[in-house]
């Protein structure tokens, strides 16, 4: 049996990160969308007739563009004509517990709106969409030989973004421990921990995302192999002066001062500011400088007005530290 599972889409305009192409549509979707094709360019290269998605479809949940989702329903109108899709629901798929903008989607894939199984050659897969765990953990009886769990949700150990911090979540492993293995979504950082994969999102969002390596999960009769996406990069540039390594593909934010923010640089789609109100002299102390006397030496020359006879200067700060 075999399947492939990507989560946390998003799509989305995103008017702030995007150029406003010729035909009325936006970059950033249409990468989105490009990266979903290459999924499933990848199924059909492999034979793979069943794709998931785990959740979080769109960014927005209840004030979704018309445009935005008609192409959306569109594109997974014309996707279901060679695959089998099954939509599991995220946090933003849902405005309450049970209503979702997922719904009109029904019916053209397989819509989890309750958990629920699906058993497919000797696999038992278990979706329970976001916010209802509750006592649904538990492994259901099955005589399958493998036994698969689909969630969205905050699990515990589980790190977030570039800052290692972990989630300290009550959905813990010890409550999945059962089964073999645990597919979430919703944490966008792919990682694994013991048993649980978590997925991650398919495309970086922001500089909170920054080094992240972006995944789908191919699963193939119990041997679980993470594809690469590729995606564009959020990268930070210490300053002006580094500007001729910005691309038109990937996402730059420069470090300025305030007299640099009308640089014309930030007139493109994907490069932009991160002011600060002051800037530390690009000079610094010597790390190598080997006595009391040099560092101070160096910090007078650093700092001293040139009308100061400097000599003297360091002369005097060496008297009072004998």
């Amino acid at each position: 049996m075999e399947f492939l599972v990507f989560s946390d889409v998003h799509y989305y305009t995103n008017p702030s990160k995007s150029r406003l192409l010729s035909d009325g549509t936006y970059s950033w979707l249409n990468k989105q969308i490009e990266i979903t094709n290459d999924i499933c360019t990848y199924a059909e290269q492999h034979n793979i007739k069943l794709i998931i998605h785990n959740g979080d479809l769109f960014e927005e949940k209840n004030r979704i563009n018309v445009e935005l989702y008609n192409r959306i329903w569109e594109f997974y109108r014309q996707l279901s004509k060679r695959f089998d899709i099954i939509f599991n629901m995220g946090n933003h798929d849902l405005y309450s517990l049970k209503d979702s903008s997922l719904k009109p989607f029904s019916d053209i894939v397989r819509l989890i709106e309750e958990p629920s199984s699906l058993i497919i050659e000797d696999y038992l897969l278990h979706f329970i969409p976001f916010g209802q765990v509750q006592s649904n953990l538990p492994l259901p009886k099955s005589s399958c030989k493998r036994n698969l769990l689909f969630l969205h949700e905050e699990i515990a150990g589980l790190k977030f973004g570039s800052t290692d911090h972990s989630s300290s979540s009550p959905i813990n492993y010890s409550l999945l421990k059962e089964w073999d293995w645990v597919f979430n979504g919703h944490i966008h950082r792919p990682q694994n921990f013991a048993n649980i994969i978590n997925i991650g999102s398919p495309m970086i969002q922001d500089w909170g995302e920054t080094g992240e390596l972006k995944r789908f999960i191919h699963f193939d009769n119990g041997k679980i192999n993470s594809i690469d996406i590729d995606c564009p990069k959020f990268i930070t540039l210490s300053s002006l002066s580094e500007i001729d390594t910005i691309n038109d593909t990937d996402y730059f934010r420069i470090i300025i001062s305030p007299e640099e923010a009308d640089h014309e640089i930030f007139r493109l789609y994907n490069v932009f500011p991160n002011i600060i109100k002051s800037r530390k002299r690009s000079q610094r102390l010597k790390e190598s400088s080997s006595s009391i006397e040099e560092d101070i030496g160096e910090y007078i020359n650093l700092k001293a007005p040139e009308t100061l006879d400097k000599k003297r200067l360091l002369e005097i700060g060496l008297s009072f530290l004998k």
